[in-house]
């Protein structure tokens, strides 16, 4: 069905036991209760958006209708002109036909979509992957742009075609909230009030989830590392010495070169200990141990400290 969205208002009745909320277009009448989302405030309205907005869609020019030699009006083409809340500009053209103006949010509906900033240049052209919003008076463009944030996946999941966007009749039919002129001020300045603190929540969330990647896998080294070092489980007198255990080895690799199983190593180290100074014996050779000089091999530097 085609609406008229110019002659579109929204009331509602409370002459039964419940509230019970109307629309109206042109002469017809319906009951709307079930689109309402959430109870609001005495003073504020449902309205649709088609009542507080104009859109201006925008319209692809070919590549002969713009330059990169500033010539003309700016043309914005999709989300790769907006970035951080900021308009690139890239491309002019001087067949501009599809206007937006200093103060529209410029909404990207193709490509990359929900991407949005508030115009700075004086007037632009726009591609259709990008819609001009203009909030007439009485509606804070900040508030409206908070507004489109919180719409944006809603109107996404409503596009009925297989290639993501937003239509213009989902965005002009979406049901919004609409305070009072001061409210609308004050909500967007408590939301600027908080934004510093969002942020940093954010990186400390980025902070964590990158904790949470290493964490793992750090504190298995750490663990290795205090076990290679005797100081996981506590020490027993009673335990047979390693020296004891080493000599066992030994005498076994001696008896498998004996039988021809194993060939004896030409290079054999023997590691013993005078006055706790670990020395090495190489080819009949003493020197102090690689260990004890940080030599290569077993990497002994303990982690840092989480």
């Amino acid at each position: 069905m085609s609406l008229d969205f110019g002659l579109l208002t929204l009331s509602y009745s409370d002459n039964l036991p419940y509230y019970t909320y109307c629309e109206q277009i042109g002469k017809e009448i319906r009951d709307i209760s079930d689109e309402i989302p959430f109870e609001i405030p005495d003073s504020w309205e449902w309205v649709r958006f088609a009542s507080i907005i104009e859109l201006q869609s925008g319209q692809d020019l070919t590549p002969d209708k713009y330059n990169a030699n500033e010539n003309g009006l700016p043309y914005i083409t999709g989300a790769s002109n907006i970035e951080n809340g900021n308009v690139i500009i890239n491309r002019w053209t001087e067949y501009g036909r599809a206007f937006a103006f200093k103060g529209d949010i410029l909404l990207t509906c193709k490509g990359t979509v929900g991407t949005m900033a508030i115009l700075q240049q004086e007037q632009v052209h726009i591609a259709r992957q990008i819609m001009g919003i203009r909030p007439y008076n009485g509606a804070d463009t900040d508030y409206v742009k908070l507004v489109l944030e919180t719409l944006v996946e809603r109107l996404k999941a409503a596009a009925k075609s297989m290639i993501p966007g937003i239509a213009r009749d989902d965005v002009l039919f979406s049901l919004i909230p609409l305070p009072p002129l001061s409210e609308q001020h004050r909500i967007v300045s408590k939301i600027e009030e908080l934004l510093p603190y969002i942020e940093r929540y954010g990186k400390a969330e980025e902070h964590l989830t990158a904790l949470n990647t290493t964490f793992p896998e750090a504190l298995k080294k750490s663990i290795l590392q205090e076990a290679v070092q005797g100081k996981l489980v506590p020490q027993n007198p009673d335990d047979e010495p390693a020296s004891v255990l080493l000599e066992r080895i030994r005498a076994e690799k001696q008896a498998l070169i004996k039988a021809g199983k194993i060939k004896r190593d030409k290079h054999e180290s023997v590691i013993v200990t005078r006055d706790k100074i670990p020395y090495e014996i190489i080819d009949g050779k003493e020197r102090l141990s690689s260990c004890r000089r940080g030599g290569a091999g077993v990497d002994w530097e303990l982690l840092q400290p989480f």
